[in-house]
């Protein structure tokens, strides 16, 4: 066991400037270590030491720098220490993995705004148009991440989800109201990409449990159905004495699309048995 040296106070520490380990006393094994600096002129590096036996091994382990931890929280460290290697614990080890849990808990600390952007960048390709692309930064820019945007995708809760699609939004430059009443269909395609970036987080175990953005059984028990609150606008019918123009007009179009509708004129089915032909020959048998 090393001898302990006579301990110093912070003046006397303070002053300890000579490149090198000096001990401070108080606890054995216990150094100021003291380096050369980068250059001339530089503040002197110092930090401190404490030199332990565990076993037949001495292991030196770092405690911090000087003065940032000061004389006496170095004491009360290496005092800890000391008890834990007598107890046989490999400080080293101990150090090592501690050292490790606190990089693994930082590389799970995501941002709702660092796994979107993340997200889109992974689905670049997926997208079927530029501005596709670009819809899908720009209602998040929007709306959620003035929001949710700098907050830990671990912490968001269904609440802070509600917080986004209740936030007050213009209609018109007089007239506002909440996003999710005023303008639904927005609102119900920020959900679906905040409910997507949040699915993203999940699988990469940068959260857990349920997601808050989902529909059924969370959201639904807070807010009524978009189908509820869409004012439906048909378009006009075309006069029955203007058919036959219409149809000629539609003949001079060779699209895919005004021949279905010319179907749709002639057979008078409804509209989702010439979009998906399959439920028209069900019908038929």
């Amino acid at each position: 066991m090393p001898k302990i040296a006579k301990p110093l106070n912070d003046m006397q520490v303070r002053r300890i400037s000579r490149v090198g380990w000096h001990a401070v006393g108080g606890v054995a094994g216990l150094l100021l270590q003291v380096r050369k600096p980068a250059k001339e002129g530089a503040q002197i590096p110092r930090s401190w030491i404490l030199r332990v036996k565990v076993g037949d091994e001495r292991q030196p382990i770092g405690l911090g720098s000087y003065p940032q931890v000061s004389l006496a929280e170095a004491r009360e460290m290496a005092k800890k220490l000391v008890i834990e290697a007598k107890q046989g614990i490999n400080l080293k080890a101990k150090k090592r993995a501690q050292r490790s849990a606190l990089l693994s808990a930082a590389s799970k600390n995501k941002t709702f705004k660092e796994c979107a952007e993340a997200y889109i960048e992974a689905h670049s390709s997926d997208y079927s148009s530029d501005k596709h692309r670009k819809q899908w930064p720009s209602t998040l820019t929007a709306y959620a991440y003035p929001i949710i945007g700098n907050m830990m995708v671990a912490d968001i809760t269904m609440r802070d989800v509600l917080s986004v699609l209740n936030q007050e939004t213009h209609v018109t430059e007089t007239e506002k109201g909440k996003l999710w009443y005023v303008k639904t269909e927005t609102a119900k395609r920020l959900l679906g990409r905040i409910k997507t970036v949040l699915d993203y987080a999940t699988v990469n175990e940068y959260r857990i449990g349920a997601n808050p953005a989902q529909w059924t059984g969370y959201l639904s028990t807070q807010l009524p159905a978009p189908q509820k609150l869409q004012k439906v606008e048909h378009y006009p019918a075309v006069p029955y004495q203007m058919i036959g123009d219409f149809t000629s007009k539609l003949r001079k179009n060779d699209s895919i699309s005004a021949k279905a509708i010319e179907f749709l004129i002639l057979t008078a089915v409804r509209s989702g048995s010439v979009n998906h032909p399959r439920q028209l020959r069900r019908k038929d048998k």
